[in-house]
C-alpha cells in the first residue's frame, strides 16, 4: 500500500484565497474542470509521500522554531513558458522573495530523508508537465524537482488545456491581483480521496524573535 500523500506550505490569507477561488469558478463555469481548478489555494513547498509523518512534523517543528515571520507580496495572473499545444499552468505571481526561496531550500533538505519515492515524477501525478534533466534528477535526490533557486512561488488557479486557455486565458491574466501578507507558520497538508482535496493536517507556527 502506498504512503500518504503530504504536501509544506504556508498559510495564505483568507481574502486572497477568496480571489483565487472566485477564478478558479471562472474556469469551471467556462471550461468544465480543470486540473487543480477545484482544489484549495496553496503554496507548495514540498511534495512527498513521507514513511512515517511523525518525522516530518518533528524536522518541520525544528524549522520553525528560529524561523522569523516573511512579507510576502503577490502582483498579478501569470503563466509558466509554454507551447501552443501544451497545458497551460495558470497562477496568481508572489514576488520574488529570497528569504521564501531559502525557507523552501530548508524544508526540501530537512524532509528529504523520510520521503518514500518521488511523487511528482509517478505516472500521471503531473500530467501536461514535462519535466528537465535537471528536474528528474532534482526529485530523485529530494523527492521534490524544484528547489531552491528552481523553485518559482505560485498559486495556482488551474491546468488549463490549450483550448480552454485560448477561450479564457487573457481573461485570467488581465485580473489585476495586487496585496501583501505575513507567512508566520507552515501547514502540513494531506491528500484526502474522499474530499478529492488536500486538507489541513497540522499547524506549524514560526518561533522565531
Amino acid at each position: 500500500m502506498a504512503s500518504p500523500i503530504y504536501f509544506i506550505g504556508p498559510e495564505l490569507p483568507g481574502p486572497l484565497s477568496d480571489k483565487i477561488n472566485a477564478l478558479k469558478g471562472i474556469t469551471i463555469k467556462k471550461c468544465g474542470y480543470q486540473m487543480e481548478s477545484n482544489v484549495i489555494p496553496h503554496i507548495t513547498m514540498n511534495l512527498n509521500r513521507f514513511f512515517d509523518v511523525k518525522d516530518v512534523e518533528e524536522a518541520i517543528t525544528s524549522i520553525c522554531l528560529n524561523q522569523r515571520p516573511i512579507a510576502v507580496s503577490v502582483d498579478g495572473v501569470k503563466t509558466f513558458q509554454r507551447k501552443k499545444t501544451e497545458i497551460a499552468i495558470v497562477y496568481v505571481a508572489p514576488e520574488k522573495n529570497p528569504l521564501l526561496n531559502q525557507l523552501q531550500r530548508i524544508v526540501c533538505e530537512k524532509v528529504a530523508p523520510f520521503r518514500d519515492g518521488h511523487a511528482l515524477l509517478e505516472p500521471g501525478a503531473a500530467q501536461g508537465v514535462h519535466f528537465t534533466g535537471k528536474q528528474i534528477r532534482t526529485a530523485k535526490k529530494y523527492g521534490y524537482p524544484f528547489v531552491g533557486n528552481a523553485w518559482i512561488p505560485h498559486i495556482t488557479i488551474a491546468f488549463l488545456l490549450p483550448d480552454c486557455f485560448q477561450k479564457i486565458g487573457e481573461e485570467l491574466l488581465n485580473v489585476r491581483i495586487k496585496g501583501n501578507f505575513l507567512i508566520n507558520k507552515l501547514i502540513l497538508y494531506q491528500w484526502s480521496a474522499i474530499a478529492n482535496n488536500w486538507v489541513k493536517y497540522k499547524y506549524f507556527p514560526f518561533r522565531g524573535k
